[in-house]
C-alpha cells in the first residue's frame, strides 16, 4: 500500500499540471453539480429524520426514498444515523440499491452527453430506477430484518411480581421522557463535513483518473470504463468521448456502459460511503449487492431497449 502511495506522490510531483487539471475538474463538478444538488436534500432529510416520530418499519422506507431521490451520500448519512439510534445494520444490502445518483445528476450531467441522446431521458431514468426498485424488492424478500425488542419505544417496568418459577414484568411507554430538542447547528455542521468529505474524494479520484487517461494508450477503447471504476464523472466523460461514434462494443450498446458505471458508483463513491458510515457498513455485502444491481440493470436495459 505504501508503495502505491509513494508512486501517486511521485506522479503528482513529476506531472503537476495533470494533478492541477484533475483537481480543477473535480472542484468544478463538486461546486456546480454535487453540492447544489445534494446539500439541501441532505440537510433537510436529516432534520426530518430527527424531528418526525417514524416507526422502525417506515423509517427504513424513508431512508430508501430519500436515498433514491437525493443521491449519494444522503442514503449513507441517514443509514448511519439509523444504525446508531436503532442498533440495527440490516440495511447493508438495500443501501447498495438506494445509495445512487440523484435524478438531478442524471438529468443535468449524464444526459448532457451526445452519446446518451440515443435513448430518451424518461427511458434512461426508468432503466436506472426500475433496476434500483427491483433490487430493493429482492432484498426485502430475501433479507430477514431483526425486529427491535422494544419496537422503537421507551419502556420502563411498573412493578415486578416474583414467584418460584418466573418473574412477571408489566411494561408501559415512558410518557415522562420528553423528546430531545434538535440542535440544527450540529446537523448543519455534520452535513457540511460530509459534503467536504465527498468533495475531497471527488477531487482526489478526479486527479487519479487524469493520470490513468495520461498513462493508458489514446486509442484504448476501455479507458473510460477503467477510469469510471475509480471516479464515475471522469469515466462517463471519457466513455462518451471514446464511444460516441461507435454503435456497439463487443455486442453491447455503448450507452449501457455509462449506466453501469453510474449504478456501480466507482471507488470514489464507495469511499465516500465508508467515510460516512464507518465500521457500521458491511463492505463486502455492499459491494456484492452493487454487482447484483449491475446485473439487474443489464436485464432491465435489454428488456426496455430490445423488447419494448
Amino acid at each position: 500500500m505504501i508503495i502505491m502511495e509513494i508512486f501517486c506522490l511521485a506522479l503528482v510531483l513529476l506531472r503537476p499540471y495533470t494533478a492541477f487539471t484533475g483537481a480543477k475538474n473535480g472542484l468544478v463538478l463538486w461546486a456546480d453539480i454535487v453540492l447544489p444538488g445534494i446539500f439541501p436534500a441532505s440537510f433537510l432529510s436529516c432534520i426530518l429524520l430527527n424531528r418526525l416520530n417514524i416507526s422502525d418499519k417506515y423509517l427504513k422506507i424513508y431512508i430508501i426514498v430519500c436515498g433514491i431521490l437525493s443521491g449519494f451520500p444522503v442514503a449513507a448519512i441517514l443509514y448511519s444515523q439509523y444504525c446508531n439510534e436503532k442498533n440495527d445494520n440490516n440495511l447493508d444490502g438495500i443501501l447498495a440499491y438506494c445509495n445512487i445518483s440523484s435524478p438531478s445528476f442524471i438529468c443535468n450531467y449524464i444526459y448532457n452527453f451526445d452519446l446518451m441522446k440515443r435513448i430518451s431521458l424518461s427511458r434512461l431514468l426508468s432503466i436506472i430506477y426500475i433496476s434500483s426498485l427491483a433490487g430493493i424488492t429482492l432484498c426485502l424478500f430475501t433479507v430477514r430484518f431483526k425486529k427491535p425488542s422494544r419496537s422503537g419505544k421507551d419502556y420502563k417496568p411498573i412493578f415486578i411480581i416474583k414467584n418460584e418459577k418466573k418473574a412477571v414484568y408489566r411494561l408501559k411507554p415512558d410518557k415522562e421522557k420528553k423528546k430531545q430538542e434538535i440542535n440544527v447547528g450540529i446537523i448543519m455542521e455534520q452535513t457540511c463535513i460530509n459534503m467536504i468529505k465527498a468533495g475531497g474524494f471527488i477531487v482526489f479520484f478526479s486527479c487519479l483518473s487524469q493520470y490513468l487517461i495520461l498513462i493508458l494508450p489514446d486509442k484504448f477503447i476501455l479507458k473510460g470504463i477503467i477510469t469510471g471504476l475509480f471516479e464515475i464523472t471522469t469515466g462517463i466523460n471519457q466513455i462518451c468521448a471514446d464511444l460516441v461514434d461507435i454503435n456497439k462494443v463487443y455486442g453491447i450498446d455503448s450507452v449501457l456502459f455509462v449506466i453501469l458505471i453510474n449504478n456501480f458508483g466507482g471507488l470514489s463513491t464507495l469511499l465516500q460511503t465508508i467515510s460516512v458510515t464507518g465500521s457500521i457498513l458491511d463492505i463486502k455485502k455492499y459491494i456484492y449487492h452493487k454487482i447484483i444491481y449491475c446485473c439487474i440493470t443489464v436485464l432491465v436495459y435489454t428488456f426496455m431497449i430490445y423488447v419494448l
